[in-house]
């Protein structure tokens, strides 16, 4: 008998990346799991100079209607 175990790196998620909390994309861009480059394209959020995640803008960016969308 033999056993094969694949790991896979990363995730695609369920649903919209514009529906994940504000919080824990801070996290992850925090913990350098993703670039500031990334975040702001992938999930419409707006980082501010200090690679930090601005949560007014990114609220405001990400509601319906606006062009992150």
């Amino acid at each position: 008998q033999e056993i094969v175990e694949v790991c896979l790196s990363g995730g695609s998620g369920f649903g919209s990346a514009y529906e994940r909390p504000l919080a824990a994309i801070a996290r992850d861009l925090a913990e350098g799991y993703i670039t500031a480059e990334a975040a702001a394209r992938d999930y419409g959020v707006v980082v501010g100079p200090d690679r930090k995640l601005d949560l007014a803008q990114s609220e405001k960016r990400r509601e319906p209607g606006t062009a992150a969308e």
